[in-house]
C-alpha cells in the first residue's frame, strides 16, 4: 500500500532535504503542510489518512506539542513523531506529555528517519487490520452499542468510533444533520463517555430563547441588572462548568451573542449581565445545527471566526433514509420500549414498507409512530 506521510514543517530547506531523503522509498507520498492551521484543515478533512505525522518542533506562533495535541484531539490514534534541529530535554518531555509517539533529531541520519517511520507505518497497518476486522454487521453494532446509540450502518459506527477516539478531548464538536437524527443523543454520548462524565451536562435549544433572554440565559446576569431582574441568575455556562454544554440550533443564534459565545471559547470566560469582573469556565461546546452554516457565513448571518471554532471536531449524522440499516434495530427498540404486556411482531410485508418508507421527519418521526 502507498503510506501517506504529513509533513508539517515552515523552512523550505528542510521539506526539500527529508524529501530527498525519502526518495527511494516508493511507497510513500508525502503530504505538505507548511503551518499549524493548514495541517489541521487537512487532518480534519481526513482524519484516519495518514500513517505517520512528521512534524517541526518549532513552527512560528506554536510549538510542536501543542499542534500536537490539536491534532490528536481529531484522532488520537495518530502517530506524531516531531521533528527539530535543536532538540532538548524540555521539548522531548512536552512532546511525549502531548501524545506523540517520537522525537527525532533532523540532524540524524536519513536510515535513522527512514527506520523509525518505517515502524511507524507498520503499526498503522495493525491499526488498519483492526479497523477493517470491525466493519462487519456484527463489530459495528457492537461499537454503536457500546456509545449507547442504536443502529449496525458504516456511517453510524464511524459516529461511534469518533466518540471513542475523542473521549480524552475537550476540543469544541459539531454535529450536523437533519432534524430528528439523534443529534442530542449523539452529545449525551460524547458527554458519557468523555473524563467529564462525572459532571453537568446541560442542553439548551439556541432556537427556542427569544433573543432578549439568551445573553442571561447563557451567561447569568446580576441582581437588578435590568428590569425584573431581582435576583441573581446563574448562566447555563457556570452551571456547566466543568462538564458539557450542549448548543443545538447553533445556527439560529443572534450575531450579537455569536460574538460573546466566540469570545467565551477564545478566553474561557463568561460576563455575567452587570457584572464587575469575567468569570473562569471550564467548559467542553458541543453544538448542532440542521443549517448550512456555509452558506448562513455567506449572507452574514453567521459568523466564520465562530465557526472555525466551533468546528474543531466535525461529526455529519445522515438522514434515516440514507442509512437504512438502521430502521430494523430502531424497530426493534421501539417495539421493546412500547410494549405492554403483549409482544410486537413485525411481518416481513411491514418491515418492506418501513425500509421503503422516506423518513422525512427522520428517527423522532419513527418513535413518533409506536
Amino acid at each position: 500500500m502507498k503510506y501517506k506521510i504529513l509533513l508539517i514543517d515552515d523552512n523550505p530547506l528542510d521539506v526539500a532535504t527529508t524529501i530527498a531523503e525519502f526518495e527511494k522509498e516508493s511507497d510513500v507520498n508525502f503530504v505538505i503542510a507548511s503551518t499549524a492551521g493548514r495541517a489541521v484543515e487537512l487532518v480534519k478533512k481526513s482524519p484516519s489518512e495518514y500513517a505517520v505525522v512528521l512534524l517541526d518542533y518549532n513552527l512560528p506562533g506554536m510549538k510542536g506539542d501543542q499542534v500536537a495535541k490539536e491534532l490528536l484531539s481529531m484522532n488520537n490514534q495518530l502517530n506524531i513523531v516531531i521533528l527539530s534541529g535543536d532538540p532538548t530535554q524540555t521539548a522531548a518531555i512536552n512532546t511525549m506529555k502531548a501524545g506523540a509517539c517520537d522525537f527525532i533529531d533532523k540532524r540524524a541520519s536519513a536510515k535513522k528517519k527512514i527506520s523509525i517511520v518505517r515502524s511507524y507505518c507498520h503499526k498503522f497497518d495493525d491499526l488498519c487490520r483492526v479497523l477493517e476486522s470491525q466493519d462487519c454487521p456484527t463489530e459495528r453494532t457492537k461499537i454503536i452499542e457500546q456509545v449507547g446509540l442504536i443502529g449496525k450502518s458504516k456511517s453510524l459506527a464511524e459516529i461511534a468510533r469518533t466518540i471513542i477516539r475523542i473521549k480524552e478531548s475537550s476540543s469544541t464538536v459539531l454535529i450536523r444533520g437533519p432534524s430528528g437524527t439523534g443529534k442530542e443523543l449523539i452529545a449525551r454520548a460524547i458527554h458519557q463517555h468523555s473524563s467529564r462524565k462525572n459532571r453537568p451536562f446541560v442542553a439548551i435549544n439556541c432556537g427556542a430563547i427569544p433573543e432578549g433572554l439568551i445573553e442571561s440565559e447563557l451567561f447569568g446576569h446580576e441582581r437588578g441588572a435590568f428590569t425584573n431582574a431581582i435576583i441573581k441568575k446563574i448562566g447555563k455556562f457556570q452551571v456547566a462548568n466543568y462538564g458539557t454544554i450542549f448548543l443545538d440550533e447553533i445556527g439560529e443564534m443572534p450575531p450579537s451573542m455569536q460574538v460573546r459565545l466566540l469570545r467565551t471559547l477564545q478566553e474561557g470566560t463568561i460576563d455575567p449581565v452587570e457584572a464587575k469582573e469575567p468569570i473562569r469556565v471550564d467548559v467542553r461546546v458541543v453544538a448542532a445545527t440542521n443549517r448550512n452554516l456555509e452558506e448562513a457565513i455567506k449572507t452574514k448571518d453567521f459568523r466564520e471566526d465562530l465557526y472555525y471554532r466551533l468546528n474543531v471536531i466535525p461529526i455529519h449524522v445522515s438522514a434515516l433514509r440514507e442509512r437504512k440499516e438502521d430502521i430494523e434495530p430502531l424497530i426493534s427498540h421501539f417495539t421493546r420500549s412500547h410494549e405492554t404486556g403483549s409482544h410486537k411482531k413485525f411481518l416481513y410485508s411491514t418491515l418492506k414498507y418501513f425500509l421503503d418508507y422516506p423518513w422525512k421527519g427522520n428517527v423522532v418521526f419513527g418513535e413518533c409512530i409506536f
